[in-house]
């Protein structure tokens, strides 16, 4: 092959560059080397067969030989060894003692016992295999062959006669053919080498031209050479498609120095672009998350105060009907919360700091809970809803119950939103697993809405998407919803979808493996009798639901308020409160249980007359489907019972007699919150302010554990928390656990804590479960338990006692800055220096944030704080003057405080 090309390329540099490639790599040396072990492999195999082969012959050989041998012994010592004639033997062994391939002779009888033998190897005498049973590599392996042949005489055999042969001569002559044939094959593999690599590289030579070309064209970069396309074959085509390469690289370096003049200004105008737009984004995420993070806190520290409250009324002694609406107050709050947190939770997402925990969860809790949610709102709307978890779901499984309450409660929301007419199913149940101890739990949300059309059944579950620009005017809503529970259960390992028609309305679902805890109830034999009861409800949706549920617990289910069965084969009838009264007249002796919604007051007075014998609550959960089906099979019902509002449940509450525990927060709300739930734990608590009134109480007293809030002005709690580290250091005592209260769940606000030494952290607006847990965790302290008497002898209060409070919407830092300005808190506002005064006027319940100049004055929002001042309240604060001043019986009523800061806000609106 030549190389042609316009400048001078040495033949041969193109020619040698192999010389530059080790010799293990060239692909002639590899080419021979194949070809020289496949001949190798060839000639040993032949050779090693071959000989085996003679060797194998040469023993077969001797072994017919030793066998006619054995045969004219066995005759000659016949009548010498039938007549015990042992010389006469012996003289016969010895006439072949000289025959060299013979080295030991052996004679037995039929029993085996020895009765003569020659020569040395008696060690070998135990071997009895001959030869004809011996396989062809123990041949191979052994020294000596055994023979053996009959003694006869007159026909009858009367013993056996051994003879052993050495065959090392054969071996050693095996093993010589062996060697001279691997020489043979040696030299004629060497010389097929050799002949092979000068063919091979008379083959090769093109190639080694084409890829010195190659070679000199990436050290020089010379695109204008050209290889020869001459050569036949495949060589021939790889150097036509060589030459293609190269014409197009020519072009394209071509191209490149047209660009080359102007490519630096772009590239640097570019990058100063990318630049200024990338300090763009970090800036506006940054200010993203410090918004996000700040509204965070502005907003959960107003809630904290209701969400505790709500959870202690809800702790409180009152009748059921109250008990759920102070449920339902404290389920909207936490409602309320997952709204505020759909921002911050997308924020998460994107930013992949999403974090899952694996708690115990109660399926069922999860569905009645976001009902009980949604119940009054589905009401005002006039639409059923409806729901139903199977029997087969298991009471207990490990999932993040936060996040999945979130997703169904998105969904349900959604479906409400966008139902005018009919109503909402939700349905739990389980589907096949793949995974062993999982369950494979789907939930769907099926509603009879205005539906999606098919070609935006893809873009649904987008970020800031609905179905149609006029859906967020008519309906509102972010359009985060759907894309943030897609992005939850993905994160589960889950799956989510839709199916819809359009004014038919829409079916969401999802699926998720979770482990399983503790397995589903089985039917007890008692369900299995099938007693026929009559549902009669308003709608085909709730009745739907029903149905299946009564239908799992082992009923014969009559649904609708058509056609019902004749009363003597109905054993009981559950029906709606306000169809009741509708029932035939046939239908006066069978048993009527009304299912009851929230807020449904009609019930108690079916109950009084008798017409209803008991009350099943709307939304259940299956412990309550279970009681009551039970109910009914024997027929014991609770009548008026069922709603006795003098017969209130007594909460049992955790009791943490003689605990210490301080409370650090400048808000006064969030003090007395703490204080009162801690109050009802019969823990002793003292109250700070400030971080300098926390170190001064640290210093003087000793804590079980301290409360600490981040945001304070002056010395906020990370400070003092560093500070209390030092006095601890210094005294020589142990660590008090110092549990971080704080507003800020995202940003770097979030993680403070645990860099200040804190032990832990409370996120607002906490709860009573979450206070409870925090200081088992953090004391060690297993508290009994104590019949909820505190709440119970203050219950009236905590719903007519309150002192009326009012908090700045404006900043956090402003409101801080005044506080800090004004060192007196409203606590001295009222009560003075510690002394109770008889006088108190209505003008003292407004706080000092509100007595400033009306155009200084931000908008300010009411809120009311509990003021339950009782005698052994006042017992405990004398004992502890520090951290509590005296706050007189106010003489006044709520709706005259309310008045007082209209009027100090001059907007009677307000």
């Amino acid at each position: 092959m030549t190389i042609l090309t316009d400048k001078t390329i040495p033949s041969s540099e193109a020619e040698g560059s192999d010389e530059r490639i080790p010799m293990r790599e060239r692909l002639r040396y590899r080419i021979s080397l194949a070809f020289g072990l496949i001949m190798i492999v060839a000639f040993s195999i032949s050779s090693g067969v071959l000989s085996v082969r003679g060797y194998l012959n040469d023993i077969a050989a001797s072994s017919d030989r030793l066998r006619g041998i054995a045969s004219v012994l066995a005759s000659t010592v016949a009548g010498d060894f039938q007549q015990d004639n042992r010389n006469g033997v012996m003289q016969s062994l010895t006439a072949i003692r000289d025959l060299p391939e013979i080295e030991f002779v052996a004679i037995e009888d039929m029993t085996g016992a020895r009765f003569a033998d020659i020569g040395t190897a008696t060690f070998l005498t135990t071997q009895r295999n001959e030869i004809s049973t011996v396989s062809s590599m123990d041949l191979l392996l052994s020294s000596t062959i055994w023979v053996k042949s009959e003694i006869r005489k007159g026909g009858e055999q009367i013993g056996w006669i051994y003879l052993l042969s050495d065959i090392n001569r054969i071996r050693t002559a095996a093993l010589q053919g062996l060697a001279i044939n691997a020489l043979i094959a040696l030299v004629a593999t060497l010389a097929s080498l050799l002949a092979a690599s000068r063919a091979v590289s008379n083959m090769i030579r093109p190639l080694s031209q084409l890829s010195g070309l190659m070679r000199s064209l990436s050290r020089n970069a010379h695109y204008s050479v050209r290889a020869d396309e001459n050569a036949q074959g495949e060589i021939g085509v790889l150097a036509q498609s060589f030459n293609t390469m190269l014409s197009r690289i020519d072009s394209r370096d071509q191209q490149l120095r047209d660009y080359r003049f102007n490519l630096e200004q772009k590239v640097e105008t570019r990058t100063q672009q990318l630049r200024a737009a990338k300090d763009e984004a970090e800036a506006a995420n940054k200010a993203k998350s410090d918004f996000l993070a700040t509204m965070s806190h502005e907003i959960r520290t107003p809630m904290n105060g209701m969400m505790v409250m709500a959870q202690l009324l809800v702790k409180a002694p009152l009748a059921e009907q109250y008990r759920r609406y102070a449920n339902v107050i404290s389920r909207s709050g936490q409602g309320l919360l997952t709204i505020i947190n759909d921002i911050l939770d997308i924020s998460k997402i994107e930013a992949g700091k999403l974090e899952l925990e694996k708690v115990d969860v109660v399926p069922d809790e999860i569905i009645s809970g976001v009902v009980s949610l949604f119940w009054e709102r589905a009401l005002e709307k006039d639409l059923e809803l409806g729901f139903h978890v199977a029997a087969d779901v298991p009471q207990l499984v490990q999932a993040d119950q936060t996040r999945l309450t979130q997703v169904v409660t998105n969904l349900v929301n959604n479906a409400l939103k966008f139902t005018e007419h009919g109503g909402v199913s939700v349905r739990m149940n389980v589907v096949e697993s793949k995974k062993p101890n999982h369950c494979r739990l789907r939930v769907s949300v099926m509603d009879t809405g205005i539906g999606i059309a098919e070609d935006k059944l893809k873009t649904v579950f987008e970020r800031f998407t609905q179905a149609d620009q006029s859906t967020t005017r008519k309906f509102g809503g972010t359009g985060l919803g759907l894309s943030i529970s897609q992005r939850l259960i993905e994160a589960m390992g889950g799956e989510i979808g839709v199916t819809s028609r359009l004014r038919k309305g829409s079916t969401f679902w999802f699926e998720v493996d979770l482990p399983v805890v503790k397995p589903a109830r089985h039917l007890s034999p008692a369900m299995l009798q099938r007693r026929k009861i009559a549902i009669v409800t308003r709608g085909p949706i709730e009745s739907a639901c029903l149905e299946s549920a009564f239908v799992e617990q082992g009923f014969e289910v009559h649904a609708g308020t058509k056609g019902l069965p004749h009363n003597s084969t109905v054993y009981a009838v559950l029906c709606d409160p306000a169809l009741v009264n509708t029932l035939p007249y046939g239908y006066q002796d069978v048993p009527v249980i009304a299912m009851a919604g929230i807020g449904n007051q009609s019930v108690a007075g079916h109950l009084a007359s008798g017409r209803v014998k008991d009350v099943l609550n709307l939304p259940f959960e299956r412990d309550e489907l279970r009681e009551i089906s039970e109910r009914i099979r024997v027929r014991e019902f609770r009548g008026t019972a069922a709603i006795a509002d003098t017969a209130p449940v007594s909460a049992e509450l955790p009791d943490f007699s003689g605990l210490r525990i301080l409370a650090v927060d400048d808000n006064l709300v969030n003090r007395e919150v703490l204080k009162d739930a801690l109050q009802t734990f019969n823990i002793e608590v003292t109250l700070a302010e400030s971080g300098e009134e926390a170190l001064d109480l640290v210093s003087l007293r000793d804590f079980d554990m301290v409360f600490m809030d981040c945001s304070m002005p002056g010395m906020d709690g990370f400070e003092a928390t560093r500070h209390i580290r030092d006095i601890e250091t210094h005294l020589g005592r142990k660590q008090v656990p110092i549990v971080a209260l704080t507003a800020h769940v995202s940003g770097e606000e979030s993680q403070k804590w645990r860099q200040s030494g804190m032990n832990g952290y409370l996120t607002k607006p906490f709860t009573i479960e979450t206070i409870v847990s925090t200081i088992k965790d953090q004391t060690n302290h297993q508290p009994s338990l104590q019949a909820n008497a505190g709440l119970r002898n203050e219950g009236p209060a905590i719903i007519e006692a309150a002192i009326v409070e009012t908090e700045s919407t404006g900043p956090l830092q402003s409101s801080q800055q005044h506080m800090a300005e004004e060192p007196q808190s409203q606590e001295m506002e009222i009560s003075g220096e510690g002394e109770k005064s008889d006088a108190f006027s209505v003008e003292d319940l407004v706080p000092f944030d509100l007595r400033v100049d009306e155009a200084e004055a931000e908008p300010y929002v009411a809120t009311v704080r509990q003021a339950n001042w009782h005698q052994a309240d006042a017992q405990a604060d004398e004992a502890a003057p520090v951290d509590h001043i005296e706050e007189p019986q106010p003489p006044v009523s709520l709706y005259e405080a309310y008045a007082v800061i209209d009027a100090a806000d001059g907007d009677p609106e307000q």
